[in-house]
């Protein structure tokens, strides 16, 4: 309820509510109300139980009531019977102030200011499906009545009005829609970005900074589906910490591959046989940071978080995990153990997501896991061949070296990396981080997952 006192402005109408619903016990309200020059005019309505009496205090203002039309001048008053079709405007070339009051009252303030807080966002009048449903809304809660409509005809013309007008909404809250719109936003900057510098640069000028500049706009993406889809700061690419927490992902995941890659060696299906100059350290770096940010907004960020807003952290877990593992089927070398090494490295990467509620760490753990296998060790990564400082082969047995597709698929690494992923799970839980699993229109469900993300 709107107390007195309160005032609201739209770039036609201001309004100063001077008694209203509480100060009367419903018996008036009573406001102040000023129409700039122009022609706008609400339509011609009614009250079906309300009486309404304008008086002007300053200003010419143009009245009909039923099948009269009038000009009122300062101290002039119309008073409109309940169930009278009337509209009025301002019908001179200077501000027009005048008072209204309306007995009872009805709580009618608030369709009032409602309607002028609706013409300041500019919807009145309206512009959109949404602003036409806002406005059928509240005639419908009050009770107003466009004149010349029979009511019931009109209570379910708007009632259709408003249930057609919240569709985009209903189908932009359903979970496959936001993951599919998300995921277009997040990955055709990349694809549009890198075809078009292809096109226009020869390859000596397309070396780091198309790949950088690809990362930068995935991000964008990203940060305009939240903003406008979501309607909230982008919390999980939040700055404070970020920095820190991309280094202690990249300290962790080199050292998972070097724990990998040593007790490989250790039982004798690694070896290094030479050297390459340092330089090679350097050119895999930006393609790397391009894999490491967009797979995780797309499998984090989008798929995991929308399924876990819905199902809970569990759902989320395994579906975004088993996505992460298909999307690397057309790889080369794929076997079972493949599949179920890179499905555990989804599960190990939405687990960096939830000890932090952000994606810094699993950015930096992504990319160095990637870049210690190609750009230090030489090891295939998930299938692609690699050519790093050391010049190391795999050998022995696929289950032990992993095969073509890399030390990934070996079983070595699915313990490593299902160790770590228990661990790291581990954490989130004791912070309260995993959330169980609840409906989108849980309340209760909504706390828990908004507890679990501030102050992280």
């Amino acid at each position: 309820m709107i107390p007195s006192g309160t005032v609201v402005r739209g770039p036609h109408t201001r309004i100063h509510f001077e008694r209203t619903s509480a100060d009367t016990e419903g018996a008036l309200l009573r406001f102040e109300e000023t129409y700039q020059v122009g022609p706008q005019r609400p339509p011609m309505h009614l009250h079906a139980v309300q009486t309404e009496r304008f008086t002007v205090l300053r200003g010419t203002l143009g009245v009909r009531v039923g099948g009269e039309t009038r000009t009122l001048g300062p101290g002039d008053v119309a008073e409109v019977p309940p169930g009278t079709p009337h509209t009025l405007w301002n019908a001179g070339d200077q501000v027009c102030v005048h008072r209204v009051e309306m007995m009872p009252a009805l709580a009618m303030e608030d369709f009032f200011h409602a309607i002028v807080t609706l013409e300041a966002e500019g919807g009145v009048p309206p512009k959109s499906l949404a602003q036409a449903g806002r406005i059928a809304a509240l005639f419908l809660r009050h009770g107003n009545q466009l004149a010349g409509v029979p009511w019931p005809f009109q209570r379910a013309l708007l009632g259709t009005l408003v249930s057609i007008s919240r569709w985009p909404a209903r189908i932009l809250a359903f979970p496959p829609v936001r993951i599919v719109l998300a995921a277009f936003l997040v990955v055709a900057p990349v694809t549009v970005t890198m075809a078009l510098i292809r096109l226009a640069l020869p390859a000596p000028l397309r070396v780091a900074w198309p790949h950088l500049l690809a990362a930068a706009l995935s991000v964008g993406g990203y940060c305009l589906y939240v903003r406008l889809v979501e309607k909230r700061p982008v919390s999980e690419l939040s700055r404070p910490r970020a920095l820190r927490e991309v280094g202690a992902g990249v300290l962790l995941g080199a050292a998972l591959v070097t724990t990998t890659l040593g007790i490989v060696a250790a039982l004798g299906s690694y070896r290094v046989t030479g050297s390459n100059p340092w330089t090679v350290l350097f050119a895999p770096l930006a393609e790397l940071v391009l894999v490491a940010f967009l797979e995780e907004l797309l499998f984090r960020g989008v798929l995991f978080r929308i399924v876990e807003r819905s199902w809970g952290s569990w759902v989320g877990i395994v579906l975004s995990a088993l996505l992460f593992a298909v999307a690397h089927l057309g790889n080369g070398g794929v076997s079972v153990l493949a599949f179920a090494g890179t499905a555990l490295a989804g599960v190990l990467l939405a687990a960096t997501y939830l000890v932090t509620r952000r994606l810094w760490l699993g950015v930096g753990l992504h990319f160095a896991w990637n870049y210690t296998l190609d750009a230090v060790f030489s090891v295939t990564v998930s299938g692609h061949p690699a050519k790093g400082l050391l010049q190391g082969t795999l050998s022995g047995p696929e289950w032990l070296s992993g095969g073509a597709y890399g030390v990934e698929a070996s079983v070595v690494a699915l313990v490593v990396i299902a160790g770590a992923s228990v661990g790291l799970l581990g954490v989130a839980r004791r912070r309260g981080h995993v959330v169980r699993a609840f409906s989108q229109r849980s309340a209760e469900g909504r706390v828990a997952l908004e507890a679990a993300t501030v102050g992280r």
